[in-house]
C-alpha cells in the first residue's frame, strides 16, 4: 500500500508504473488486493512504513521501500522527488542517511556494508539506468516468405519469439526490444501492457495488428547500444497483397540504421525475389543493406555449392548497383539451437536430432561458413576452445552479429 501510494503520486507513466506495481502485489500479496482505506489510514500505514518510532528496528523498511519505489519511478529525478516526499516522517539525520543510501542508485560506488541488503536491487537499477542511456541501434528486416526470416529473428534473440512455418507468420510490423539482463520475462505492449507475457500471448497480439515486444537478447558480440528490431511481413503472399504494401511502406518511411535482407539459398533469383531486391536497391541506401544467406544447413555435399551460391548472390546484386555487397552466409536454425542449448534450454527430440547433424555437417570444411566472410576471427582463442563459439563461428552466427553490431566477444 505505501509502495502504491508513493509510486502513483510521483509517476510520469501511469501504465507501465500499473504493470509493475501487479507484479509487487502478486509477488507480496499472492495477487489479493489489500482493502481500501480512508486517507488518514493510508496516511498513518504510510508513516508506520517509513518510520515506526515503536518499533525502530525495522528502518530497513524505509530503504527497502524507497529502493522499491525508484526501480518502478525510472527515472532519476522523479526519484528524488519522491525521496524529497517523505522527508517529513523523519528526523534530520534519518532523511540525510536515506538520502546517503538513494545516492548510490546513481553511482557505480561500491555499496556500504551498511546497506548491502539492498545490493541485489540498487544494482539491477543501475544495469537498467546503464542500458536506457545506450544509443539505439534499429535494424529492420525484410524478406519474401519462406526465406527463414522469423528464424533469424529468432536467432539473433537467442529465443523462440516470431512465429515459423512455411506459410505467412508476420502479418504486421514488430518491434522487439532488447532488455538490460535476462529475468525470464518477456513484457509486451499494444493496447495493454503485459510483463509477462507467454509465447501464446505474443503470438495473439502479433496477429491482432503488431505490437511492441521487450526481452533479453543473448549475444555473443558486446554491443554499446540498445537493440531494436523491426520484423516486417513477407512480401511475396499472393494470398495478402496489403503485406508487400506495409514492407515497402516501412522500407521508405521507418526510421532503422541497418536493413537485413534474407535469401534464400535454395531459391536463389527467382522473381519474387529480384522483383522485391530491385524495390530495395531503388529505395534504400545501399551502405544501409547486410543481406544474409540463409537455410544453408539444407545444402548436400557434392550436390550444393556455397561459394557458387554466393557468387550468384554477388553478381545478382551488382546487377542492381552494389558493387561491393555485405553477403553473410548462415544457418539461422542451427544457429538457435546452439544459444538455445547454451542457455540450458530443452531441445525437443527432433530439434535434438537437428543439432547432432547440423554439428557433423559444419565442422566439415566446406559448410565452415564463417570462412566465406571478408575477416576471421582467428587470433580469439576462446573460438576454438569453447564449443558453443565454434559452433556459433561456423554456423556463420558469430560473425554475422559481429558485422551487425561491430565490437568483439563477450
Amino acid at each position: 500500500m505505501a509502495l502504491e501510494t508513493l509510486v502513483s503520486k510521483y509517476t510520469t507513466n501511469p501504465m507501465f508504473a500499473k504493470a509493475r506495481l501487479e507484479q509487487y502485489l502478486t509477488f507480496l500479496c499472492a495477487g489479493s488486493s489489500p482493502s481500501s482505506l480512508s486517507e488518514e489510514e493510508v496516511e498513518k500505514n504510510l508513516r508506520l512504513m517509513i518510520n515506526d518510532r515503536l518499533r525502530p528496528w525495522r528502518k530497513r523498511y524505509r530503504y527497502l521501500l524507497m529502493v522499491d519505489t525508484a526501480l518502478i519511478l525510472c527515472n532519476e529525478e522523479v526519484i528524488k522527488q519522491a525521496n524529497k516526499g517523505v522527508e517529513a516522517y523523519l528526523s534530520a539525520k534519518q532523511f540525510a542517511n536515506l538520502v546517503k543510501a538513494m545516492k548510490m542508485l546513481f553511482t557505480t560506488d561500491q555499496i556500504d556494508a551498511e546497506w548491502s541488503y539492498l545490493e541485489p536491487i540498487i544494482q539491477q537499477y543501475r544495469t537498467n539506468a546503464v542500458h536506457a542511456k545506450l544509443p539505439e541501434l534499429r535494424i529492420l528486416i525484410t524478406a519474401n516468405m519462406s526465406a527463414g526470416k522469423s528464424t533469424l529473428v529468432n536467432a539473433l534473440i537467442g529465443k523462440p519469439i516470431t512465429r515459423t512455418s512455411q506459410e505467412a507468420c508476420t502479418a504486421n510490423l514488430n518491434y522487439l526490444y532488447s532488455k538490460s539482463f535476462e529475468d525470464g520475462r518477456a513484457h509486451t505492449s499494444k493496447s495493454i501492457l503485459n510483463l509477462n507475457a507467454s509465447y501464446d500471448d505474443i503470438n495473439e497480439a502479433e496477429a491482432a495488428g503488431g505490437q511492441h515486444v521487450a526481452t533479453y537478447f543473448t549475444t555473443m558480440i558486446q554491443t554499446q547500444h540498445r537493440l531494436c528490431v523491426i520484423d516486417t511481413p513477407g512480401v511475396n503472399s499472393a494470398m495478402n497483397p496489403e503485406h508487400t504494401k506495409l514492407t515497402r511502406n516501412a522500407l521508405v518511411h521507418e526510421k532503422y540504421d541497418k536493413l537485413i535482407y534474407v535469401l534464400n539459398a535454395s531459391q536463389l533469383g527467382t522473381d519474387e525475389d529480384m522483383r522485391h531486391l530491385r524495390y530495395v536497391a531503388n529505395n534504400v541506401p545501399k551502405e544501409k543493406t547486410i543481406f544474409v544467406l540463409n537455410k544453408l544447413d539444407s545444402f548436400k555435399a557434392m550436390e550444393d555449392s556455397v561459394v557458387e551460391s554466393i557468387m550468384r548472390v554477388r553478381k545478382d546484386l551488382q546487377e542492381l548497383g552494389y558493387h561491393n555487397p555485405n553477403i553473410c552466409p548462415i544457418s539461422a536454425y542451427f544457429s538457435l539451437l546452439l544459444k538455445l542449448r547454451q542457455q540450458g534450454e530443452n531441445l525437443t527430440e527432433d530439434e535434438l536430432d537437428d543439432y547432432e547433424r547440423f554439428e557433423k555437417k559444419f565442422a566439415k570444411e566446406e559448410f565452415h561458413l564463417s570462412s566465406y566472410y571478408s575477416y576471421s576471427n582467428s587470433q580469439d582463442k576462446r573460438i576454438d576452445e569453447v564449443p558453443f563459439l565454434q559452433n556459433s563461428y561456423r554456423s556463420g552466427m558469430l560473425n554475422f552479429e559481429k558485422v551487425l553490431y561491430g565490437g568483439v566477444l563477450k
